[in-house]
């Protein structure tokens, strides 16, 4: 063996251990992520159960309103989502190279009463359907996601913030597609104890 093969094995050797600890760092970051994902959400659950369990004791007697303070998190994103929306500019079928690689990217946006985008996490379930021009429905889709997996969704966008998320579409087990065709789109964003919101969206297959 030439001394420069082995430099370049003693390098490969140590590319490959850096690439391990590397993976470490991220799976355990993961697990990190998770538990404080966890955690936040039975806060959120401890919070809304002290909240309607407020005692005689919490009520101002001049007002009668109920004086429970909510941490900083929760006011300021968790508890401003008033509802969630798909944007309809960003989401539709995307077409890949080839004729049978097709994908469908849907962008969730939780909303506040006003209408403008809130970043918060929560558990998602998102299902996709084909309607056909006679108006029979065939659902494509559905799946669900943890609050940790929704945070790697988020994107600060411009155009559109919130989470981006695509579905690989499968040739082998779906029906052919046609202009004709529209896709209906349904989404459920759990933020946890009883504060879930859903919208749906129909778009065209060449939207």
């Amino acid at each position: 063996m030439s001394e420069r093969q082995e430099v370049l094995e003693v390098r490969l050797r140590e590319h490959e251990s850096t690439i391990r600890d590397l993976q470490s760092q991220i799976r355990k970051a993961e697990q990190t992520l998770a538990e404080q994902d966890h955690e936040l959400s039975v806060e959120r659950n401890r919070i809304s159960r002290d909240t309607e369990s407020a005692s005689a004791d919490d009520v101002s007697p001049a007002s009668g309103v109920r004086q429970v303070a909510f941490n900083p998190e929760v006011e300021a994103a968790w508890g401003s989502v008033s509802s969630i929306g798909i944007h309809r500019l960003t989401s539709g079928m995307i077409q890949g190279e080839e004729e049978t690689d097709r994908s469908i990217n849907v962008v969730v946006q939780s909303l506040d009463s006003d209408g403008d985008p809130v970043k918060t996490a929560g558990a998602m379930t998102l299902a996709v359907s084909v309607v056909a021009d006679d108006g029979t429905m065939h659902r494509i889709a559905q799946n669900s996601y943890s609050m940790t997996e929704c945070r790697r969704f988020w994107t600060r966008s411009f155009v559109a913030p919130g989470f981006h998320v695509q579905i690989p579409l499968n040739p082998d087990s779906e029906p052919a597609l046609s202009t004709g065709d529209r896709i209906l789109i349904t989404v459920t964003l759990d933020l946890g104890h009883d504060r879930s919101f859903s919208t749906s969206e129909l778009l065209d297959v060449s939207s």
